[in-house]
């Protein structure tokens, strides 16, 4: 069952801004190296937010348990692809093909 917080606005906008991020990258990832990069970090961020806006709102406490391990795979995937924008960023060699 959920439950609404005030807390959950704050994971919930950066779910939103994340999405509207990735799908911006996605439509660019031919033309700009970095964006497939953006792309996964943005996705990460947006599975990341998702599953702690979720967690935040429930009331059950296997519910929560279970979305905080949902949670790592987007952190991971946030971090790596941080890492692969960087290095796409700082060496214009360096090309992602999608």
């Amino acid at each position: 069952m959920l439950q609404w917080q005030a807390y959950a606005l704050f994971p919930l906008s950066g779910t939103v801004i994340s999405a509207v991020a990735a799908c911006l990258a996605w439509h660019r990832r031919r033309s700009t190296p970095a964006a497939m990069a953006l792309l996964v970090v943005m996705s990460g961020l947006v599975l990341w937010a998702g599953t702690d806006a979720i967690g935040s709102l429930s009331t059950d406490l296997t519910t929560r348990t279970n979305l905080a391990l949902a949670r790592f795979p987007g952190t991971s995937a946030a971090a790596l692809g941080f890492c692969r924008l960087c290095r796409t960023l700082s060496d214009r060699t360096c090309t992602t093909t999608p």
